[in-house]
């Protein structure tokens, strides 16, 4: 069979789907003569989001490779820690050619191992700006941190951060899991990117500290609550099977662990891409043009941010509800004029993911 698409370009209506700047998910909007849109809070329209971290600082070693094997086993992404002072050619090496072209995410953790509370914000601010500048050196995209020893709580810390340039910082308390989950419900917006919480997973018996999360069954609340209320949640591991380092947690636990989120509708996401989904999603709309000529019915269709878009480049998904009249038919979806997706228009709608800018045209298809 064989198709052929025409795409004329005009410009007769134009219908804008905002998210308003408030802290709630604005009402959904029609479009085009019986046509609505809706950004899915999470990609690829996921219950929830989960961000697995590893402050390992040698994730070269072969025990690190055993558990970066699981992860990539199971489709899932881990972050992995970076401290940018004397940082050994081979670990350097191990990031850039092996953990980030497989997917693996990379946050700061400091130019030094230190804690930054006990600096002054004029001090605090030079540490993240070196390790910013460092990471950019590196070929890297500076956005999340993790504050070395469970600093980070005073506002002077947290503001020297922001001005360095991170987007988001990760705490590393062990108390108040009833506030881990991270905009839950119809929140669009957080009070504070740069203490966000977090899960520490840590074996009671080497920690004797019952706070932490020391094993999969004490887990397993936290992410069925994450996903009751369509949350963003962020777990800590320090030293995974390895019984003699710090904050060791339990080699069997942990992919017990791991086999609980794959079996649950998370996005497992690194901590710098739910950031920039978040923030976009605040921001963002969707164009939507008729481009229809007397043969063929058309649509143009862009999303647009409000915010940087070299940063903030995320795909977002956008689900398009069709009106009855169009039931039935087939479409293809393009971008820049090259086919992406062939689909037949149901009542269910249909979920695309549009990168912020790109121009995207949504075209009948006809057979020969």
């Amino acid at each position: 069979m064989v198709y052929r698409a025409i795409i004329f370009w005009g410009c007769i209506i134009v219908a804008v789907f905002t998210f308003a700047s408030c802290d709630q998910t604005p009402y959904e909007v029609e479009y085009l003569d019986g046509f609505s849109l809706h950004i899915t809070k999470w990609y690829n329209n996921h219950t929830a989001a989960i961000s697995i971290t590893n402050d390992a600082g040698a994730p070269h070693v072969l025990q690190e490779q055993k558990v970066q094997e699981e992860i990539l086993k199971r489709n899932l992404t881990m972050d992995y820690e970076l401290v940018t002072y004397n940082l050994r050619d081979e670990v350097r090496e191990y990031f850039i050619d092996y953990l980030i072209p497989n997917g693996f995410g990379v946050f700061g953790h400091g130019h030094k191992h230190i804690n930054h509370d006990e600096l002054s914000y004029e001090e605090a601010y030079d540490s993240f700006k070196k390790l910013y500048e460092l990471m950019v050196e590196m070929g890297m995209t500076p956005i999340s941190y993790a504050y070395p020893t469970g600093g980070g709580w005073r506002e002077s810390t947290q503001r020297a951060l922001a001005d360095a340039g991170f987007l988001s910082g990760r705490n590393h308390r062990t108390r108040y899991h009833d506030r881990v989950n991270i905009v839950p419900g119809n929140t669009m917006a957080l009070d504070n990117w740069y203490y966000l919480p977090t899960l520490v997973m840590q074996d009671y018996n080497f920690a004797q500290n019952e706070e932490t999360i020391n094993n999969c069954a004490e887990l397993i609340p936290y992410l069925d609550d994450a996903l009751d209320n369509t949350a963003w949640l962020i777990k800590t591991y320090h030293a995974i099977g390895n019984e003699s380092g710090w904050g060791f947690f339990d080699w069997d636990e942990f992919i017990k662990a791991l086999d609980e989120i794959k079996s649950r509708d998370f996005w497992s996401v690194s901590m710098d891409n739910a950031t920039r989904y978040v923030k976009q999603r605040k921001t963002a709309r969707v164009d939507l043009y008729d481009t229809s000529d007397d043969d063929i019915y058309s649509l143009d269709m862009e999303l647009l941010l409000d915010i940087d878009p070299e940063l903030f480049c995320h795909p977002m998904t956008v689900k398009v509800e069709f009106p009855e009249r169009l039931l039935n038919k087939k479409y293809g979806l393009y971008k820049n004029e090259e086919l992406k997706k062939e689909f037949t228009v149901t009542s269910d709608g249909h979920y695309f993911n549009l990168i912020p800018f790109e121009s995207y045209s949504i075209v009948e298809l006809y057979a020969e």
